[in-house]
This record gives C-alpha cells, sequence and structure tokens, in this order.
C-alpha cells in the first residue's frame, strides 16, 4: 500500500518527466501516454499489413509477453538511462532515492514474515511506475532492426514485410534474437510460452514454424494481441463472434429484468453493458465481413427492442457501422490537424491543391489493387468517406465543432463500402 502523499510528490513528478521526455520518447511507444490507445497502435499496424497485402505481399508477426516487467525494472540501469538522456544529478538521487531502501513482507492470517529488500522494479500502483517503465523500455523501439514493433505496454510485437515468405522469415528470425537479447541485457524476460506466430499472404498449405532461440513457434491462424483477435485474412470473424456472444449473454439478462425498470434505466444499461462491447477498438474491425456484420446487426435489433418497447422505428437507433464510421472521420479530423500521435498523421494526407477549387479540405485516395484487403483499407475507405462530406463540416475548427455538424447533417448513405453496399 502506498501513502496518499506519495502519490502527490509523484503525480507532480510525473507530470514533470513526462513533459521532458514526450519529444525523446519514441512516436511508436504508446503505453502510458496521453491521447494515447492500444487502438492506434493496432491501426499502424495492420495498415501497414493490407498495404503490403494489397501488393501480393507476405507478413510475418510474432507476439511477445514480458514476464513480471514491472518488478524486474533495474534500478542502476534505470538511472544510467535517465542521464543518457540529460537528467541532472539532483533529479538522478531524487529517483534513485525513491526507488531504493524499499521493504516489503507478507501477511498469512495474523502471521508476518519478516522484511525482505525490495532490490528492482518499481512500487505496484505508484504513478511514476508507468513513465519509468516506457523510459527503460524507449530505445528498444528506436534499436536498429529490419522489422518493425507494435507496442502497447509490455506487449511487443515484431512483425515484417516483404514479397517473400522466406525473406519474412529470415526477417523475424533474425530480428528477434536481437530483441531477446536487448530484453537480456535490460533485465527482462520475454515469456516463450505465449509466444504467438501468424503469416499472412502465404499460399503454403503446410503449417510454418519460427526458429527463436531454438525453440519452434508454430504459426496460427489466429492470434489474440490487445483484446482483439486477429485471423489471416484479416475479416476479424472471430473477434466478432466473440463480442457478439458477449453482448447476446447481456441482453439475454437486461431482457429479464428490463420489464421491471423504467426506460431511463434500461438505457443506462445497455449503454453500460451492451453497447461497450462494440466501443473498444471499432476501427480496427468495423470493417469485417459481410457475415459477421450480420451477426452484429441481429444482435443490435434484440438490444433495440428493449429500448423501444412499443417496437419504435429501427432508425431511431443508429447502427453499430453508422457509428464506427462517425469514430473514423473524428479520427480522420484529428489527424489532419495533428492532434493525435505523430504516426497517425501519415495515414491520411491531404490532397496538394493546385486550383482555386470549392473543396480545399481533400484527402488523398490511394489506389488500391485488391477488395480484399486495399478496398477494406482504413486508409481508402477513410478517405472516400471524409470526400463526401460536405466543405463547412471538413472545416471545422476544432473537433467539437466537427462532432456536432456531423450530427446535424444527415449522413443517410455516404458509406459505399462492402457492408452499406446491397
Amino acid at each position: 500500500m502506498l501513502s496518499a502523499i506519495s502519490k502527490i510528490y509523484e503525480r507532480i513528478l510525473t507530470d514533470q518527466i513526462s513533459s521532458y521526455m514526450e519529444d525523446i520518447l519514441s512516436p511508436n511507444l504508446c503505453g502510458f501516454r496521453k491521447g494515447y490507445s492500444p487502438q492506434y497502435s493496432l491501426i499502424q499496424m495492420l495498415e501497414k499489413w493490407r498495404k503490403c497485402l494489397d501488393k501480393k505481399g507476405v507478413v510475418g508477426a510474432i507476439l511477445m509477453d514480458l514476464s513480471k516487467a514491472y518488478d524486474c525494472l533495474p534500478t542502476d540501469l534505470l538511472i544510467a538511462k535517465l542521464e543518457a538522456y540529460n537528467f541532472d544529478k539532483s533529479s538522478l538521487e531524487l529517483l534513485f532515492s525513491y526507488l531504493t531502501n524499499r521493504k516489503q513482507r507478507v501477511k498469512v492470517g495474523s502471521s508476518f514474515s519478516s522484511w525482505g529488500e525490495v532490490i528492482r522494479g518499481v512500487p505496484q500502483g505508484s504513478v511514476l511506475g508507468p513513465i519509468l517503465f516506457n523510459i527503460l523500455l524507449n530505445d528498444l523501439l528506436l534499436f536498429d532492426i529490419e522489422s518493425d514493433i507494435c507496442n502497447f505496454a509490455d506487449d511487443n510485437s515484431c512483425y515484417a514485410c516483404d514479397d517473400t515468405i522466406e525473406k519474412v522469415i529470415i526477417k523475424l528470425e533474425n530480428d528477434m534474437d536481437k530483441i531477446l537479447k536487448w530484453f537480456s541485457m535490460n533485465s527482462m524476460v520475454a515469456n516463450a510460452g505465449k509466444f504467438q506466430f501468424i503469416i499472412l499472404g502465404h499460399k503454403y498449405k503446410k503449417r510454418l514454424s519460427l526458429n527463436i532461440n531454438g525453440k519452434m513457434v508454430p504459426n496460427s491462424k489466429t492470434v489474440e494481441l490487445l483484446g482483439i483477435i486477429i485471423d489471416e485474412k484479416l475479416n476479424f470473424n472471430d473477434h466478432i463472434e466473440k463480442i457478439t456472444k458477449k453482448a447476446n449473454n447481456y441482453v439475454n439478462s437486461l431482457n429479464r429484468i428490463c420489464h421491471n425498470i423504467n426506460d431511463h434505466n434500461t438505457n443506462i444499461l445497455l449503454n453500460t453493458f451492451f453497447y461497450s462491447c462494440f466501443t473498444y477498438c471499432p476501427l480496427i474491425w468495423m470493417l469485417c465481413s459481410k457475415t459477421a456484420n450480420n451477426k452484429i446487426i441481429t444482435v443490435h435489433k434484440r438490444a433495440s427492442r428493449l429500448k423501444n418497447q412499443q417496437n419504435l422505428n429501427m432508425l431511431a437507433n443508429p447502427s453499430i457501422h453508422s457509428k464506427n464510421i462517425c469514430y473514423l472521420l473524428n479520427e480522420i479530423f484529428q489527424s489532419l490537424n495533428k492532434n493525435n500521435p505523430k504516426f497517425m498523421w501519415n495515414i491520411w494526407e491531404k490532397n496538394p491543391i493546385h486550383h482555386n477549387l470549392r473543396d480545399q479540405n481533400l484527402v488523398k485516395i490511394p489506389k488500391p489493387k485488391a477488395e480484399t484487403f486495399g478496398f477494406k483499407s482504413l486508409t481508402f475507405r477513410g478517405a472516400m468517406l471524409w470526400n463526401s462530406l460536405p466543405s463547412e463540416i471538413k472545416d471545422s475548427t476544432n473537433i467539437a465543432i466537427f462532432k456536432d455538424k456531423f450530427k446535424q447533417w444527415n449522413a443517410d448513405n455516404i458509406c459505399k463500402c462492402h457492408l452499406c453496399r446491397t
């Protein structure tokens, strides 16, 4: 247990350290940072995958999880890295004093163990712990490797894109050796038992394996990363199956009690339990297969009947896909105005205007080759949606005004994706 007074001082230190390190930390470091989320990390990775797969390339990824990452943080090494980032002597002494000379013991019933000194790690539940962990992990993302790393907190996924499966496997095996050596040098341990390996775009029917430090990791048709089930075709059928099953269970439970509560409380319960199933990283799976989308529509209709006891018009309840379109357009607005992570700014780029056109706020539309990946990418679909908006909405000065104008505008039939075409 940490005292409240300690957390007040930790918050002050955290704000100062975060402000100083903001431009030093890698832009791809997504955990424990203001304005970042797992969705951003996944969008960056999956859009690179779709771009490669649209060109008939091959993608391979190895998902890693660190064992007891926060308990293994070496104090001396952390202080050395802070010194390398030009923290002055008094700051280093203060942080060293904070991390050292801590003791802990265990209570079982009314008995206590003897006190033991904590020689490494950051205090659990501390305010300073996350930013210190980011500082220790930062140079991993600045490492000279051919592959890319998708990071969020202690989840790190190494992925490579190339034109042949042989090149992808060579990249992953070589870079994983370097990454595991970095973990070892920084007193971290990757849990080999939780490694997941997936290959996308290959036509081999036989099962492939990746040799990581002498351990063979076979590829899987699906992997789970940051709570999202990713399959080798990027249709997200398994993930939609998971969240619709969960949503159906909530509807069944609410159906048993909704007759005993008023409409206001029913709406609260629906928003708390049902709609929350579809608000985690919605941009990742919003362009799913038609089969998966039909499952979402079905469970949404069941939930709408609870909300509209008198079978009111379903048009009063926007579809999940319509809400996701709104989320996507909001994200594009943030990207074009540089109000989200830097790596998001390159996903949608403004189209250079060489003539005096009525609409000056257009986005470049990529030229995909295949329906499977290119036309279902957020880069392409988002650009098409954005360019369909009236200029008075796109020229909004801030996100609040943009949301308000978009809400008032009749957005019916704006989307022409595979889910909206009949």
